[in-house]
C-alpha cells in the first residue's frame, strides 16, 4: 500500500512524513509549492503519476482570523482544492483522508452543556465564520464524491514545532510571570 500526502510542510503533513519513514512506508509528500491542491491539472498529473492506494490530505487554509479578509482562498483551498482530490482519487481508485476541524460546529455555551464530552458525529453543524464554513463545504464535497473516505475533525494540533496551543503556551510562558 503506498501513500500520498499533500501539505506536507505543514504541521500535520510533516508528523505523517516522519511517522510513515519510521515503519517504512512508501509514500510521496508534498507541500503547498510542490503540490496546489486548487490547480486541478496539477493534481491530477502528480498522483496519476504516483497512483496512490491512499491520499492523506494535510494541505488547508488554517488562519481562523485572515479567512474572513481571504474568503475566497479559504473557501479555494477547502472546497476547491478538496474536490480536486476527490475527483482524481475516484479516477485511481484511492482513498481518501481528510482532516476538518470542530469549526464546523457553532461552539455556543449551550454546545457546550450539551456535548460536555465534545460533538458527536451526529451534531449539527452551524459555523459562524468563514473558515469553518468553508471546511464545511470541503467535507461535504467530499461526502458527496463517491471515493472511500476517512473525515477526521480535529479541535487542535500539537506537535513538536509548528504554530499550535502547546507550543504558544511554552512560548508566553518563557515571556511572562502570569498567563
Amino acid at each position: 500500500m503506498n501513500y500520498l500526502i499533500t501539505g506536507a510542510g505543514g504541521q500535520l503533513g510533516k508528523e505523517w512524513v516522519n511517522y510513515l519513514q519510521q515503519k517504512s512506508i512508501d509514500y510521496e509528500a508534498f507541500d503547498s509549492a510542490e503540490m496546489d491542491i486548487t490547480d486541478a491539472e496539477t493534481v491530477h498529473k502528480q498522483i496519476t503519476d504516483f497512483n496512490p492506494d491512499v491520499i492523506i490530505n494535510c494541505a488547508a487554509y488554517t488562519s481562523v482570523d485572515q479567512a474572513e479578509v481571504e474568503v475566497e482562498k479559504a473557501f479555494l483551498v477547502n472546497r476547491v482544492g478538496v474536490q480536486n482530490l476527490c475527483d482524481v482519487a475516484k479516477t485511481v481508485g484511492a482513498k481518501v483522508v481528510h482532516y476538518s476541524t470542530d469549526y464546523v460546529f457553532s461552539g455556543s455555551a449551550e454546545d457546550a452543556t450539551s456535548f460536555p464530552d465534545g460533538y458527536p458525529e451526529s451534531a449539527s453543524v452551524n459555523p459562524q465564520n468563514v473558515y469553518g464554513k468553508s471546511k464545511l463545504e470541503g467535507e461535504q464535497v467530499l461526502r458527496k464524491s463517491d471515493v472511500d473516505f476517512l473525515l477526521i475533525r480535529v479541535s487542535w494540533l500539537c506537535a513538536p514545532e509548528g504554530k499550535n496551543f502547546v507550543n504558544t503556551m511554552l512560548r508566553l510562558g518563557s515571556e511572562r510571570d502570569l498567563l
